[in-house]
């Protein structure tokens, strides 16, 4: 019998390609842009900016012997940012590093490569935070899951963002808390084994739930405390839904973990507090109805003329940019774009009449919303960049199974603020937004 290649496998020599090639979508663009724009730094608890929020409206005409005007005087009100705690952890066994140790015996170090992707892996996280509020909703349920794994989130429109969120931003392999609605109580911990291809709802746990009710919140585990009477607390981003609100589309007190989000800040935005509508971003709501020109200019003017000032950029989905297209047929333009943080593409550009604003694209933008981001009205306030922690000079420890396993982890301290709302502007509900695109079937893409 005649030598084969098959037969001869254990004599042949393996080439592999240069490098390890990534087939994660690891674009983090809203969060690139607000990393850099009005970077604050700041000490203690809490970063406070004094507003001026009522003007001196004594002025008036008068004869030669009227009496002077009554005196009347200004208003002023503190915002303060409180910071956001991240933490991130990876680990390796001491046999692995070493076997991994230098050029010619691995595609990479297993040190450098579990501590650059976990690094990578948390700016996906703050990307999606970036657009979400501070309790850190990644879905809500629309089944009680009981003794099964099947887990099924909401995806629908809404003033809520949760309930359009569906299983976009979950991935296997995350540890998820279910927390009841009313009061941020953690109801079940599951570990995510698959999530659905065919639709956008369904994800699967590695073990049968449990527990969990129609309406209960998913968040990363470890969000919001643990205990039946632990009160759930600002732990996420001050995220773009809940910078930009007029008090309508926060979801109400019952059912946010008892939190009130029509408070930002310190300062609340609520309809009973008419005196601090200056407070409020601008918020177009379309109601389910396809975008129109008009939507856009509405959007733009409403803010020009609450702040006196337009947007620098829209940021928004590719379902969205899609439509405006659609509105711009035979008055298209791509134009070349710098933004904060090194940022650059060629974005689409709409022109609103005094100025140019290019449509910025992102694919963890909710569908159905539109932000109108004037940059100069936001802030990234950081108390400690990312990095590592390091124990006693060094960055690893060894893992509480006391094998030769050892672990790293980085911590992140920082949140996002506005400091003129009034400035910001989202749209919401957008007609026929989905990731279908308004194209053809629904494109679904892992995250």
């Amino acid at each position: 019998m005649a030598q084969t290649h098959a037969l001869a496998g254990a004599l042949l020599k393996r080439k592999y390609g240069p490098g390890i090639h990534d087939q994660l979508n690891n674009e983090t663009i809203a969060f690139g842009i607000f990393k850099k724009i009005g970077r604050e730094r700041w000490g203690g608890s809490n970063f406070f900016h004094s507003l001026r929020t009522a003007r001196n409206r004594s002025t008036r005409p008068g004869g030669e012997q009227t009496a002077l005007p009554v005196s009347q005087q200004q208003s002023f009100a503190n915002a303060q940012v409180g910071c956001r705690l991240y933490h991130g952890t990876g680990g390796f066994t001491a046999f692995g590093a070493a076997a991994s140790e230098g050029n010619d015996t691995a595609f990479g170090e297993m040190i450098k490569v579990e501590v650059d992707g976990l690094i990578a892996d948390a700016r996906k996280d703050f990307n999606v935070d970036t657009y979400g509020t501070p309790l850190g909703v990644l879905g809500r349920l629309t089944n009680a899951p009981g003794a099964a794994t099947l887990v099924q989130l909401e995806q629908a429109q809404d003033l809520n963002a949760w309930r359009s969120y569906g299983n976009r931003y979950i991935s296997p392999g995350q540890r998820l808390d279910i927390i009841t609605e009313a009061t941020g109580a953690v109801a079940a911990s599951i570990t995510v084994a698959t999530v659905t291809a065919g639709n956008r709802t369904d994800i699967n746990s590695t073990a049968n739930v449990g527990a969990g009710a129609i309406g209960d919140l998913v968040v990363r585990t470890g969000t919001q405390a643990t205990g039946l009477a632990a009160a759930a607390r600002y732990r996420a981003l001050n995220g773009l839904e809940h910078l930009i609100d007029d008090s309508t589309t926060m979801p109400l007190a019952a059912n946010s973990m008892g939190v009130d989000l029509d408070t930002l800040e310190g300062i609340s935005r609520a309809p009973g507090a008419p005196a601090n509508s200056y407070w409020h971003g601008n918020v177009l709501d379309l109601g389910g109805v396809a975008m129109t020109e008009a939507s856009l200019q509405n959007l733009v003017y409403r803010t020009e003329e609450r702040s006196g000032t337009y947007p620098d950029l829209f940021l928004t989905h590719r379902s969205v940019q899609y439509a405006i297209q659609q509105l711009m047929v035979g008055d298209r333009r791509f134009v070349p774009q710098t933004f904060p943080g090194g940022f650059k593409a060629e974005a689409l550009v709409y022109n609103a009449g005094d100025r140019d604003i290019p449509i910025v694209v992102d694919r963890e933008c909710p569908y159905d919303r539109l932000y109108s981001i004037n940059l100069d009205a936001m802030h990234n306030y950081v108390l400690r960049d990312v990095e590592l922690i390091e124990e006693d000079g060094s960055v690893l420890r060894q893992s509480a199974a006391g094998a030769d396993e050892w672990e790293f982890t980085f911590r992140a301290f920082f949140n996002l603020g506005t400091t003129q709302p009034n400035a910001l502007g989202k749209m919401v509900r957008i007609g026929g937004a989905d990731e279908a695109f308004g194209i053809g079937a629904a494109r679904v893409y892992d995250f």
